[in-house]
């Protein structure tokens, strides 16, 4: 049973929808309403020369006020704000036709918009506590901190479950000095990845959930990671800590590799694993790739008899010779990347200058802001709009008909389904007689761990 708190929340919010189709028609009127309770209303009309495609946004902008807006009005609207590097209300409208009408279209058109956050002052707020975490270096381990944060993570999560939300922002040379995308992942936990380019070849990337952090340096040409890296992972599921180095070719892992891993080590506190990381036992294991990202540890018929009376599939990617124990990937893709850890190839995108509104929406927009002033006559919400109080219902029935209720009920089913891919990573004896270096490969001693 919803509280009345929420109710009346919900209640304000249809004020607010209300409000914004009555005032949004005298606006697109070109009239100014001028008067107050027992005055007579007097209208000026204001002459306002648009274009054909100003014209349509208005239309279309009207039709949303009021609910009309047909899915494929929502695409045309859309593109209309695109056009015009009018990014932030361009997504916008697309999130809202993905509530609307479940849109494939629109979330796909989603993917690739990314916001510049000087529009999102909220947001930039946080993600700036993010970009000094990042400056300051270390172990990151403020960073990571925020990261695990549920506050900080709301502050940045995406509204829809279909399709996240990408953001950046520049410093004033005009260099792109963050990205961020915020998105919910296959088991419907909020992951999230920043990307904090050091320089023109080195960038650092930081990615988690609720079960995983990967703080990930790597060398970069243009968009790739290309050439050397280091990567941390800690992981709560069993306590798993992991310390990767080795090289890159288009974010494939090639060549020599190492890994130091600390297994159960007895905590799933991922902010606690990772300030253990620099001081738990850990083992050293090696590796060797291909070109093509593929593990040059050859096992017969693909299997390692890891575990007695199991059918799965497992790869072993780096061994340690002395004690006989290999590190396995449980089934999942034979080619090994960087986005595994690293969750996404680095962003590329056109970025924009903002303030694009256009000056005949400015009104439109103050307008739309605009609450009127409301009361509860026995049980009734009622609202002030140009000085007529306007009857909207008891709470109850406000608070039933909330506009997304289909959207938000397909989202708690959907998050609710969901369960994580199985695709672990463990270590297990290793018959040395199944293991062996291809043809051209070569195995190397572990690079000792960068002070």
């Amino acid at each position: 049973m919803k509280s009345r708190n929420h109710k009346m929340h919900i209640a304000i919010m249809r004020v607010g929808i209300l409000a914004a189709a009555l005032t949004s028609l005298l606006s697109l009127a070109g009239c100014e309403k001028v008067g107050g309770i027992g005055k007579k209303s007097v209208t000026v009309q204001q002459e306002v020369l648009l274009t054909h495609e100003e014209k349509a946004i208005l239309e279309y902008l009207e039709g949303r006020s009021l609910g009309k807006l047909s899915e494929k009005e929502y695409i045309s609207l859309a593109k209309l704000f695109a056009d015009r590097k009018m990014v932030r209300e361009q997504r916008n409208v697309l999130e809202e036709c993905v509530q609307f009408y479940d849109s494939e279209q629109a979330v796909e058109q989603l993917k690739g918009i990314w916001v510049n956050l000087e529009e999102e002052p909220e947001v930039l707020a946080k993600v700036n506590e993010m970009f000094h975490a990042m400056q300051s270096g270390g172990d990151y381990a403020s960073a990571v901190n925020l990261l695990l944060d549920s506050t900080w993570k709301k502050s940045v999560a995406p509204i829809l479950y279909q399709v996240g939300r990408n953001y950046y922002f520049a410093a004033e040379d005009g260099r792109i000095a963050l990205f961020l995308t915020a998105e919910f992942g296959e088991d419907g936990a909020l992951a999230i990845t920043v990307w904090y380019p050091v320089s023109d070849d080195k960038i650092i990337v930081l990615h988690g959930n609720d079960k995983k952090v990967t703080l990930l340096t790597s060398a970069r040409s243009k968009e790739k990671y290309n050439g050397a890296f280091e990567a941390w992972t800690v992981e709560s599921e069993r306590g798993n800590v992991f310390h990767e180095e080795g090289t890159l070719a288009n974010g494939k892992y090639t060549g020599a590799y190492s890994v130091s891993a600390a297994l159960d080590i007895g905590t799933t506190d991922l902010a606690l694993l990772w300030k253990q990381k620099d001081t738990v036992a850990m083992v050293n294991y090696v590796g060797s790739f291909d070109k093509e990202g593929h593990t040059l540890l050859r096992q017969d018929d693909g299997r390692v008899a890891l575990l007695e009376d199991d059918d799965e599939t497992y790869l072993v990617y780096a061994y340690q010779p002395d004690l006989g124990l290999g590190l396995y990937r449980q089934g999942g893709a034979s080619v090994f990347t960087v986005y595994e850890a690293a969750g996404k190839s680095i962003p590329s995108f056109s970025a924009y200058k903002t303030g694009a509104q256009l000056p005949f929406l400015k009104d439109y927009e103050a307008k739309r802001q605009e609450v009127p002033e409301t009361r509860v006559v026995n049980g009734r919400l009622q609202a002030c709009i140009d000085g007529s109080w306007y009857d909207l219902g008891t709470l109850d029935s406000i608070a039933d008909k909330d506009v997304f209720e289909t959207y938000h009920k397909q989202e708690e089913s959907y998050l609710s389904t969901r369960t994580k891919e199985e695709n672990p990573v463990g270590t297990g004896d290793v018959d040395p007689g199944n293991i062996r270096v291809a043809e051209g490969g070569e195995i190397v001693t572990p690079t000792k761990t960068p002070e």
